[in-house]
């Protein structure tokens, strides 16, 4: 599995990714960028993935989760987008 995040805000941010409740990554992804973070092999089952974030303008943290089903190996790439204090999607898609 991977964590897609793209920064939609106009700050920089540090994200912070966890899957299961477990930290897996931290990186710092500057505005209008993307970043793949968060890789981990998983198996079959549900994971819950999660990022948060602390947004510059506001001072707040900030978090966004969802329970991912994965229900064979080519799905690996979860994504994360619109970092900001506006809500965050998350999707599944293949990989290819």
């Amino acid at each position: 599995m991977k964590v897609y995040v793209e920064n939609k805000d106009d700050d920089t941010v540090y994200v912070k990714v966890y899957i299961n409740g477990k930290k897996v990554d931290t990186e710092k992804v500057k505005s209008g960028d993307k970043e793949y973070m968060g890789r981990m092999k998983v198996e079959k089952g549900v994971y819950t993935v999660k990022i948060r974030w602390k947004d510059p303008d506001t001072n707040k943290i900030y978090s966004n989760s969802k329970n991912v089903n994965v229900e064979n190996k080519d799905i690996e790439v979860t994504a994360i987008s619109a970092i900001s204090a506006i809500p965050t999607v998350i999707e599944v898609m293949k990989l290819k």
